[in-house]
């Protein structure tokens, strides 16, 4: 398993493997609790899914926000690849149609990521600079489409 590109250890001093396996377990609990039931679940949820301690969750994270946070943000970065790659295709009907399928599985399967894209009201500063560039690209990819008079305004 890959290390989390956001949500990483105290590189300080050397992890135990079971240290690091409770922490990649907390991360892969919070990703899979987060898709399921949004922003507000609780840590207790994410620590059962782990299957070890709320106070493990907090000892390695801090609190249950910084480590959600931590997983938001790298599902923002996976999307954002996905952007790219789109955006460097040549093919503007190819690039659109791949790039709006996979984000619709994202948000079909992944209730925070939803909650983050359609909010109303304003977003944390955590969020603010991986979604306001993720829009660009989106702007951009639906643009080159509809310059080439594959879609609709």
């Amino acid at each position: 398993m890959a290390e989390d590109p956001v949500v990483e250890p105290d590189r300080s001093r050397p992890e135990r493997a079971d240290s690091r396996r409770k922490r990649l377990q907390l991360i892969d609990a919070a990703k899979a609790a987060v898709a399921e039931q949004g922003l507000d679940v609780s840590a207790a949820e994410i620590a059962d899914r782990a299957e070890v301690g709320v106070g493990t969750l907090y000892r390695r994270f801090g609190s249950k926000d910084a480590l959600i946070q931590g997983v938001v943000i790298g599902s923002f970065a996976d999307i954002q690849t996905l952007a790219d790659e789109a955006l460097s295709d040549s093919d503007p009907w190819r690039s659109f149609v791949a790039f709006f399928e996979a984000l619709t599985q994202t948000l079909v399967g992944n209730r925070a990521i939803r909650e983050m894209l359609t909010r109303d009201d304003t977003l944390a500063d955590w969020i603010l600079a991986p979604t306001h560039r993720l829009r660009e690209s989106c702007a951009t990819i639906t643009q080159r489409a509809h310059e080439h008079r594959l879609i609709r305004p």
